[in-house]
């Protein structure tokens, strides 16, 4: 599928559906197609234990998320995650109590 935006419509009876919406002035009846986006590398790759790594996140096709919605996960631990750019996004890493890879 190609990338882009499409008005949603919705039917009760498979035949009449509901008017199809103007994307640019009702984005919130509409859904938005986009590329996967890819991670290339992560910076710093360690920090303390004690968490609170700035990390910062490189990669292509990024984009804005709502508040709270993109997270960082290292391990099973999350933190929120910021994006910066279309190829960058930072989060802080969380406290770990325990020493090696996550």
């Amino acid at each position: 599928a190609a990338a882009g935006t499409v008005p949603v419509l919705m039917s009760n009876d498979g035949q009449v559906f509901s008017p199809p919406a103007n994307c640019t002035t009702e984005p919130t009846r509409c859904f938005e197609y986009r590329p996967p986006v890819a991670i290339a590398r992560v910076v710093p790759t360690l920090g303390p234990l004690g968490g609170q790594t700035a990390v910062t996140i490189v990669g292509t096709n990024f984009f804005a998320l709502g508040a709270g919605q993109a997270t960082c996960t290292f391990g099973s631990l999350t933190s929120n995650m910021v994006y910066v750019d279309d190829s960058h996004y930072t989060c802080n890493s969380p406290p770990s109590g325990a020493v090696g890879d996550v």
